[in-house]
């Protein structure tokens, strides 16, 4: 099988990320009064129950349901958003650092670049162990890789 796999992010020397393995290791990291903007989705909030500062949530949609932390609230936006909206959301929330996962892809580039510009930390949750095989980052390279099964295989 093939996996068409999005590159990771890769910081750059003004950005100041922080690896964590999951929800669970930022409370380790980051300070009990801090506040942070958190996008890594509904499911993994109670992941951050151990954080005892305040989190706010980004999500899609208007249905929440509970904001299953202490502290915290979800902050309701569908983008995406440009570097100068995620600049004033990060200054009106006063949001001390994020968290996000190393999704790859354009997405999430607006809000690095803020946190960049305003030097805040972003605590980067690694991507999920992927199982083995052939791994490319592009559909141009995964045609080829079909092309080349094809030809060995006729």
């Amino acid at each position: 099988h093939l996996q068409l796999v999005r590159p990771a992010w890769r910081a750059t020397a003004r950005d100041h990320w922080v690896p964590v393995r999951d929800g669970r290791d930022v409370a380790r990291v980051v300070p009990p009064s801090a506040r942070l903007l958190v996008t890594l989705g509904r499911a993994e909030l109670p992941g951050l129950k151990a954080f005892r500062g305040e989190v706010l949530a980004r999500v899609i949609g208007t249905e929440f349901g509970a904001f299953p932390l202490r502290r915290g609230r979800f902050v309701p936006g569908t983008g995406p958003f440009s570097v100068v909206e995620e600049i004033a959301l990060l200054r009106r929330l006063r949001i001390d650092g994020l968290v996000l996962r190393n999704a790859g892809g354009p997405g999430g580039w607006p809000k690095l670049a803020a946190a960049r510009q305003l030097g805040l930390p972003v605590m980067m949750v690694a991507r999920p162990r992927r199982p083995g095989g052939a791994r490319v980052e592009t559909v141009k390279e995964a045609l080829a890789w079909l092309s080349k099964r094809q030809i060995s295989a006729g």
